[in-house]
Order: C-alpha cells, then sequence, then structure tokens
C-alpha cells in the first residue's frame, strides 16, 4: 500500500466519523456478499420473506464513479434452511466513457446445522452468474473491467458461518470458470497515465480465500455497532490473453484487508436500516478484476415481510 492510499484511507475515515457517511471496501467477487444479508433464524416461524434495497456510490480505479443499487429477497424455510438472491443495477462514469446495466445476479443457500446456548454453525452453497461478457465498449474500443457491469463468468462460493454470542466468523472459497470476453489492452504510445488501466483482455480470474471477523457492539434503543475484519486472499495470479498468448499477471495474487464499520438501526417493525463505511487498507498491486474502491458511500435498507 502506497503513502497517497494511506492519506487517503484516513482523510475518509475521519470524514466517516464527523460527518456520519458510510462506505465500503469489499474488493471481493462476491463471496462477501452471500452471508451480509441474511437475519437470524427462527424454526418457529413456517416460512419467512425478507428484501433489501441498497445504495452505494464509490470511486473505482482512476476515480471512475460507480452507482449500484440493489434488490434482494430471501425465503426461510421451517428446516433452519435459507434461500437468498441479490440482482444490482450499475452506472459507471468516467475518463474513458460511461457504462449501465444489469450486474451479476447472486444466489445462496444456507443450512443452519448446529444452534446451542447462543452458538450456532451454518453451512452456505451459492454462484455468480453473469449478466453479460464484460465487453462493453466506448466509439468501438474495449473499456477496462472498471467500467463492466459484469465480471463476465460464473463463479461457484462454498462457505461456513458461525456465530458465538456477538462473534461471527466467516470463511468462504470462490472458483471462477473460464474466462471472460473483455478486450481491453493499453494503447500503444499511451503516456497519459490517467488513461492507462489495468489490461484485462480474456481475464481468467485467481480462486478467491474470503475470511471474515465480526463484533457486534450493542446499543441503546435498537441500535448497534458492527466491526468488521476481511482479509480476502487471491489465491493464483490472474491472467490475460495479449500478443496471442497467454499472459500471468505478476503482482495479482495475494491479499486485499479490509475494515469496515456499520451503524444498525432496527424500528419496532422489525424493518432494518444500515450505515457501513469500509476502506480496503491492503491491497493487490496488480487490480486487473476492476474491483478496485478507494471508498464508497452505503445505505442499505431492510424492511421485513412475514
Amino acid at each position: 500500500m502506497n503513502i497517497s492510499r494511506l492519506k487517503l484511507t484516513i482523510l475518509f475515515i475521519g470524514l466517516g466519523m464527523g460527518l456520519q457517511v458510510f462506505s465500503q471496501g469489499c474488493s471481493d467477487a462476491g463471496a462477501c456478499s452471500i452471508a451480509g444479508h441474511l437475519p437470524e433464524l427462527d424454526s418457529s416461524k413456517k416460512v419467512q420473506y425478507f428484501g433489501f434495497v441498497e445504495q452505494s456510490f464509490g470511486l473505482g480505479e482512476k476515480f471512475v464513479f460507480i452507482s449500484q443499487s440493489s434488490l434482494g429477497i430471501g425465503v426461510q424455510l421451517p428446516s433452519r434452511t435459507e434461500i437468498y438472491f441479490q440482482i444490482p443495477y450499475i452506472m459507471v462514469f468516467g475518463n474513458l466513457g460511461s457504462t449501465s446495466g444489469i450486474g451479476d445476479g447472486i444466489v445462496s443457500v444456507l443450512q443452519q446445522v448446529f444452534s446451542k446456548n447462543e452458538s450456532d454453525l451454518s453451512v452456505i452453497g451459492g454462484g455468480r452468474f453473469r449478466s453479460n461478457y464484460s465487453d462493453f465498449s466506448e466509439d468501438g474500443k474495449p473499456l477496462p473491467m472498471a467500467y463492466q457491469t459484469s465480471l463476465g463468468t460464473y463463479d461457484v462460493i462454498v462457505a461456513a458461518l458461525s456465530n458465538v454470542k456477538s462473534w461471527s466468523f466467516y470463511a468462504a472459497y470462490q472458483h471462477s470458470f473460464g474466462r471472460n470476453k473483455n478486450g481491453y489492452l493499453r494503447e500503444e504510445g499511451q503516456t497519459n497515465a490517467k488513461l492507462n488501466y489495468f489490461e484485462s483482455a480474456n481475464l481468467k480470474r485467481g480462486d478467491d480465500l474470503v475470511l471474515r471477523v465480526q463484533k457486534l457492539l450493542e446499543l441503546k434503543t435498537r441500535q448497534s455497532i458492527l466491526f468488521t475484519l476481511m482479509p480476502v486472499f487471491r489465491l493464483q495470479a490472474d491472467q490475460i490473453y495479449k500478443n496471442n498468448e497467454n499472459v500471468v499477471l505478476d503482482g495479482s495474487k495475494g491479499l486485499t484487508l479490509n475494515v469496515n464499520v456499520t451503524y444498525i438501526k432496527e424500528t419496532e417493525k422489525g424493518n432494518i436500516f444500515e450505515l457501513l463505511a469500509g476502506f480496503p487498507v491492503i491491497d493487490r498491486e496488480y487490480r486487473a478484476d476492476g474491483l478496485t474502491r478507494n471508498f464508497v458511500f452505503f445505505i442499505r435498507y431492510r424492511p421485513v415481510f412475514r
């Protein structure tokens, strides 16, 4: 992590504390999302439906502006099983152009296998389904992954989640199948660094291992703060196709470390309002997947329907 990134992180932490504006620096391909909106399982209810809406505004690579609006819905079954689906709509604006469209859908199934004395253990299986091939272009020129609304691949995710009183522990593994159809390569002779993005032509992403530790601090009158530490390990280097050959991207594997703080407010009817601030304090040197977030303001509302 360079000095300018560190200064930017400190600046936005200060702004978040002072202005109560919050953000998320998840920097993952979906594994941290499948267990992010699941309510507590209650076997006394035969069937429970819930949904949420969320909106985020953020800056990605080269300070590309990204707006993401998401809808989610889930069904809780009496067998302590929950099925969950999320779909986003994404708009991107930057110095190479603008794009918009439906993002990748995420589906997950959670099965609770143990619950006793304020402790539980669940296993989760899920997937990310591409909405397009990551092949958006501007004036006939392929756009880098920072402008794409999809990762362009199908992914599978397996995870385990354990809650012990006010602590939560989570581990997930994500595998991407094949390559996308992105075509972005840097133009030869382009000397303007602001126009040179990470190359991503026919990108093949490495697998991700995601760990997450959370601590919930209860406040008064249905309010709480959730502290999150989440390392994401890219296990293999990413690869692209360039000059008619496969190229392994040096610096594309390794650690991204995210630190998040979430303010949670529950209404008397059980609806939940969340404000989240998160920053990647460590990231990989080469990030061709377009998931880079310098910061993002994140608001989520979960109206619970029963």
